[in-house]
């Protein structure tokens, strides 16, 4: 590694995986907090839909109705 030349190349290929590094380091950080406010969005949303009645608090009450009255519940 005496050589100028050979030192050059290697401090410009460092840079360059330096480089790449960061930018796939930041595009992956850049989507997991992407990912954490669409979960954040969502149980506000299951949160909303909790309390406002859109999902029933039995199962068995949603099974024994008639689909009519089911699929008018959420038209009102």
């Amino acid at each position: 590694m005496a050589d100028p030349t050979s030192r050059k190349l290697l401090v410009v290929f460092a840079l360059i995986f330096a480089v790449t590094v960061w930018v796939v380091f930041g595009v992956l950080s850049l989507l997991v907090v992407i990912l954490a406010l669409s979960t954040l969005f969502w149980f506000i949303v299951a949160i909303i839909a909790l309390v406002t009645g859109w999902i029933p608090a039995t199962t068995r009450t949603w099974r024994s109705r008639p689909a009519s009255t089911a699929c008018s519940r959420f038209s009102a």
